[in-house]
């Protein structure tokens, strides 16, 4: 009788714990989340002070995208991080690791630092590298 009743114990004891774990599993996610530097990029850019520096970083760059060279408006011009998200997570909200440039130009460049592009694609420039100070 009492193995019977140290197992129902255990038994509990043993759901209670797996509930806590399920629980804490998912705070820790929750928290990662908010942490995500994919995620306070996507915030700073929305607010106010993210749409002023738009504004104010394309007036700089002479409403031209910094990759290829060519004029590129403002509404369809992506915020490029010259060194990736993907492999610098701390430079997310660097004001310096950040460039205006065309969407194709972008996603042209994807996750690496080096951009190449074709007269083919939009731009009027001939097949050439940029480095971007990796």
């Amino acid at each position: 009788m009492e193995q019977e009743n140290l197992a129902e114990k255990l038994f509990k004891l043993n759901s209670s714990i797996n509930d806590w774990l399920t629980d804490t599993k998912v705070l820790v996610n929750e928290i990662k989340a908010r942490q995500d530097p994919r995620r306070q990029f996507n915030l700073w850019r929305n607010s106010s002070e993210g749409k002023d520096w738009k504004r104010r970083q394309h007036s700089k760059q002479e409403r031209k995208c910094a990759l290829c060279g060519d004029y590129v408006h403002i509404r369809y011009a992506h915020i490029d991080h010259i060194k990736p998200i993907a492999k610098y997570p701390a430079l997310a909200l660097a004001l310096d690791n950040l460039q205006l440039v065309h969407p194709r130009c972008n996603l042209t460049k994807g996750t690496t630092t080096t951009f190449a592009i074709e007269t083919s694609t939009h731009c009027a420039r001939p097949l050439e590298k940029r480095d971007s100070n990796d």
